[in-house]
């Protein structure tokens, strides 16, 4: 099963809408850069989202300085 179609199946399972499920996963697909940024690949991160204080919030790349 390719990434996109289980990405849209995971929103789909939370019961959200059709609509709503292919808008995220085109989102996610236009912010990972298709899948291939190196955030995506070696984070597994979609949206670049931090979770400051959760467990793992220290691992993967670190923010540039803004």
């Amino acid at each position: 099963m390719s990434l996109e179609k289980t990405i849209y199946n995971a929103i789909r399972a939370e019961g959200l809408p059709v609509n709503i499920a292919n808008l995220v996963t085109a989102q996610a697909k236009h912010e990972s850069g298709n899948f291939t940024s190196n955030v995506f690949k070696q984070n597994n991160n979609l949206f670049g989202y931090k979770y400051v204080g959760q467990k793992g919030a220290t691992k993967g790349t670190p923010a540039p300085k803004s």
